[in-house]
């Protein structure tokens, strides 16, 4: 894939999963980083807006997870376990798909230890992901499934995106799986994280535009 192919794709995808309320959601991903659910009253105060506002907000973002106490442990990073197991600021966390793990490090800035399995060999697959790479990964031949949203964001969902979304530990092993999934694409796992940093940059860029406040449904983290 040429530079200019990577871009378009890249800017496709975050059209296509980034929402209308960034601000909000990225401060909830900075929270769940802490390793701890994530309460209303915490997100009020971390934004400046009511406990009624935030838990608003939460109501309308899909696949949401929260815990007995209606704490919100889950929503693309979580407290609940995955497949893709996500180790950062001294915290055992998950992530719900395999662009979610390469991403979620150039958003919060931070260096992360992402350990996966892949679906048809049952591999073990290791990487580091930081702000600025991947290094570390193992074995050097993994590769990453995703899909290609159709919809506006709104219709993006866990579902539809994130389970399709996996590590494999080979291009021979991601082939194997492409084939009863035709409507998914395989590529190096540097490519997605070239792919995940696009998405970073236009999320950023949301962020700073939009209310967190904004009543509006969310697209996938």
């Amino acid at each position: 894939m040429d530079e200019r192919e990577l871009t378009a794709l890249g800017q496709l995808l975050a059209e296509r999963i980034c929402g209308t309320n960034e601000a909000f959601c990225m401060q909830l991903l900075r929270l769940l980083g802490q390793g701890q659910p994530v309460s209303a009253a915490q997100m009020g105060e971390a934004l400046g807006i009511t406990e009624v506002a935030a838990t608003e907000t939460f109501q309308r973002m899909p696949d949401i997870e929260r815990d007995e106490m209606g704490q919100v442990v889950g929503w693309g990073l979580s407290l609940c376990t995955t497949l893709h197991q996500f180790r950062i600021n001294g915290h055992t966390l998950h992530t719900w798909c395999a662009l979610d793990a390469l991403t979620y490090p150039i958003l919060l800035e931070q260096t992360a230890h992402v350990e996966s399995s892949c679906p048809i060999t049952q591999t073990s697959i290791r990487l580091r992901v930081s702000p600025v790479g991947v290094s570390a990964l193992d074995p050097a031949t993994a590769m990453v499934s995703l899909i290609i949203p159709d919809t506006h964001p709104d219709a993006c969902n866990r579902a539809s995106f994130c389970n399709q979304g996996h590590f494999f530990a080979s291009p021979q092993a991601a082939a194997t799986w492409q084939a009863d999934h035709p409507e998914a694409r395989t590529l190096p796992v540097e490519v997605v994280y070239q792919l995940g940093r696009i998405i970073a940059t236009r999320r950023h860029h949301l962020s700073t535009q939009q209310s967190p406040a904004a009543h509006t449904q969310e697209g996938h983290s």
